[in-house]
């Protein structure tokens, strides 16, 4: 029989029309030309998160492995257990497997959070041998990057690095002149987007200097959802208020100069 490992060390969405996953159904395969890869799930240390928080133990790890030769696909999602969980899939025995995991965090039905990804590329699968491979999950580190001040009601811009390509391609943004309170007040129905490293957003308009708060809201990529499954179930907020990361803000100016008025009554 043939054996694939996978380690998951650390614990252990799709926007579009209807935010919808159109994935191939499983299918069958031989087992005379196939091999098992087992999916072995591992607790390890605690790892620290963007701003060096350890990140929360993770409800569930998902596993797609890949063949882009010929257009295999099979996804697991494994509840995580205290101790080591092992998950198999059948796979034909050929060359050139991928193997991609995230882990997340089920805060509700809607809402459940990417914590850490990883992968391994070009992976061999012979009948009646074991391969093992290894992958250790590593917390996403996107950053988002603002100018060190913005003048109320005045255009600026924002970027992203170090997107991870386990996210969807589309990047939101929100802005306040209060501190965000929590990650699941953000609403994508007028917030401003992007799909490259930046974006050009209004300053809002304002009576008095502070600090502008910036956060961004990004989804998992639509390969990892399964059938008929959103991917904006899966969320991965920078900086994360839930998870305690440092938040993000640039100082908010008030405009140079001004208009006298004079009404005459």
């Amino acid at each position: 029989m043939k054996r694939f490992t996978l380690m998951a060390l650390g614990s252990a969405l799709l926007l579009g029309s209807c935010n919808q996953a159109q994935v191939p159904t499983e299918v069958t395969v031989d087992p005379a030309t196939s091999g098992v890869i087992t999916f072995t799930l591992k607790p390890a240390l605690p790892v620290q998160g963007l701003s060096g928080q350890a990140l929360p133990t993770p409800s569930n790890v998902r596993v797609l492995v890949t063949n882009p030769a010929t257009g295999f696909k099979v996804i697991k999602d494994v509840a995580v257990a205290a101790t080591s969980t092992t998950v198999e899939a059948r796979v034909p025995a050929r060359e050139g497997y991928v193997v991609e995991a995230f882990s997340y965090l089920t805060k509700s039905q809607w809402d459940k959070r990417i914590l850490k990804t990883g992968s391994v590329n070009n992976i061999s699968v012979t009948t009646g041998q074991t391969s093992t491979v290894n992958v250790t999950l590593q917390p996403l580190q996107m950053t988002l990057g603002l100018p060190t001040e913005v003048v109320a009601g005045d255009k600026f811009k924002a970027t992203i690095t170090n997107k991870s390509s386990f996210l969807n391609g589309i990047t939101y943004f929100r802005i306040s002149k209060d501190a965000f309170t929590r990650d699941d007040d953000f609403s994508i129905s007028t917030a401003p987007y992007t799909s490259t490293s930046e974006v050009e957003m209004n300053a809002p308009a304002s009576d008095a200097e502070g600090n502008l708060h910036v956060q961004t809201r990004s989804f998992i990529h639509e390969r990892f959802a399964m059938n008929g499954e959103s991917i904006v179930i899966f969320n991965y907020y920078s900086p994360s208020v839930d998870l305690g990361d440092a938040p993000a803000s640039t100082v908010l100016k008030l405009p140079e100069g001004g208009i006298g008025i004079g009404i005459g009554y």
